[in-house]
């Protein structure tokens, strides 16, 4: 269960059950406050991302505020909603405790003519190694990353960023010890097209063939050619040309 609140300027959601306590970090941390608390900052490219450890245990605080793509970010949040309340709703519903993904404690977000122009989550830290680091991971892993991900969109979830660092194998000693769990997911809408993106993507970190060439996998692959296409007309190299869907005969991206 979920609690909504206002401190200062921003809207937040949080855990009902330890709402004071999250109230309370949060103003601090968003003060930039760290009296006591431990800090690891890891590189993002979309804000600021920090592994923190308090006497409430250690969590993962990210503050979102887009230097690129910034337009369309806000456009879609005017229209469809905020993503870091679309994922902790959408985690609440489907109990995180007992789903492989970090859990959220809270989102926050600050809102500008009905935009959002800033963000911020508190989530689980899972322990353990990135899939990245552990050698032979396509082979031994790539299977569970395709069921997470099922799982995901059937709970009406995507991950929206799906490669090898953000999945997790649990250490031992800890509640996921051996089991893959997903990371820093998105919250963006579930559709065919976001669906679509995750399996194609899957497809080329872990090697899981795409089973479903659906319509939202020909629009993927449109905006990829089309995205293509113009880099050309530039002058500039084609990128993600290996995210374009293999079609029978093994010609890539060919009319099945």
């Amino acid at each position: 269960m979920l609690k909504s609140a206002r401190v200062g300027e921003w809207r937040v959601l949080c855990e009902a059950e330890r709402a004071e306590a999250l109230l309370r970090l949060f103003e601090r941390l968003v003060a930039d406050d760290w009296t006591g608390v431990e800090r690891l900052e890891f590189a993002s490219t979309t804000g600021r991302v920090f592994k923190i450890r308090t006497a409430a245990g250690t969590f993962v605080f990210k503050h979102e505020r887009r230097e690129h793509h910034s337009a369309d970010h806000r456009w879609q949040s005017f229209f469809f909603g905020s993503n870091t309340r679309r994922l902790i709703r959408a985690l609440d519903r489907a109990g995180a405790r007992n789903f492989p993904a970090a859990e959220v404690f809270l989102a926050a977000d600050r809102y500008r003519f009905g935009s959002v122009v800033e963000s911020y989550l508190l989530a689980e830290f899972v322990e353990g190694e990135t899939l990245g680091r552990v050698p032979g991971y396509r082979e031994k892993y790539g299977a569970e990353v395709a069921a997470l991900l099922a799982r995901l969109h059937a709970a009406g979830l995507v991950h929206g960023d799906v490669h090898e660092r953000n999945f997790v194998l649990g250490a031992a000693g800890t509640p996921y010890a051996g089991r893959v769990v997903g990371i820093d997911l998105s919250g963006k809408r579930a559709t065919r097209y976001t669906r679509a993106e995750d399996r194609i993507r899957l497809r080329r970190t872990f090697g899981v063939e795409n089973p479903v060439r659906d319509l939202g996998a020909r629009v993927f692959e449109l905006r990829v050619r089309l995205r293509n296409f113009f880099r050309r007309l530039r002058g500039r190299a084609e990128i993600n040309a290996e995210l374009l869907l293999p079609a029978e005969g093994g010609k890539k991206g060919s009319p099945q």
